[in-house]
């Protein structure tokens, strides 16, 4: 009977662990252990240039926030001019030292290339990821893992962002690191008539 017992403390303890994880949605247990490496040293971004799309609204804007408050230059891109115009001010008062807002359609290859172009033209250093060691910051969505009901296209397109990314850092090598954000529900104007 005492080696039962002992068995069963030794085994029992992990055992149960790893039920739990099975339990739980795998979402959770990513979110939980990555939480235990959000204490690291933040990278300084002063006087760096971070092109950000869509920055008129959503998760996006608050990136343009953030990184305007840690001193980066920004480029900041978006369909809604106004909302960036408003922008400008403010991001020179929160301690961005130059920020550029450009309007394109991104949807139009040549729009895409212009604000590429613009962005170069006006920092001059945002020459070339390789030769910089630069990051690309992709912004997808829990729902690439976990679909929402009635948003199927949004899923969809999510994972496939996962996968296009994914692909590109296996092609880019560790040359440009290619960091994908997958935020769990996130209120916004997009899903503020969606989900109930």
């Amino acid at each position: 009977m005492d080696l039962i017992h002992e068995l069963l403390n030794i085994t029992f303890i992990p055992s149960t662990f790893f039920a739990l994880l099975l339990l739980v949605p795998p979402f959770y247990v990513f979110k939980f252990l990555s939480s235990l490496f959000k204490s690291k040293p933040q990278e300084s971004v002063a006087g760096k240039v971070v092109l950000i799309t869509g920055a008129s609204l959503g998760i996006s804007n608050e990136c343009a926030y953030k990184y305007a408050r840690r001193g980066a230059r920004l480029s900041l891109v978006a369909r809604r001019e106004d909302c960036l115009r408003s922008f400008l001010d403010k991001g020179l008062q929160l301690g961005s030292p130059y920020d550029i807002i450009i309007p394109p359609d991104v949807s139009n290859i040549q729009d895409s290339q212009r604000f590429v172009d613009k962005t170069i033209n006006n920092f001059g250093q945002f020459l070339h990821l390789r030769k910089s060691s630069g990051k690309i910051v992709v912004i997808s969505s829990a729902a690439a893992w976990f679909p929402i009901p009635r948003l199927s296209f949004y899923n969809a397109l999510k994972a496939s962002i996962i996968s296009l990314f994914e692909t590109l850092r296996d092609e880019f090598g560790l040359d440009i690191r290619i960091i994908i954000v997958d935020p769990s529900f996130t209120k916004s104007e997009m899903t503020s008539n969606q989900i109930t």
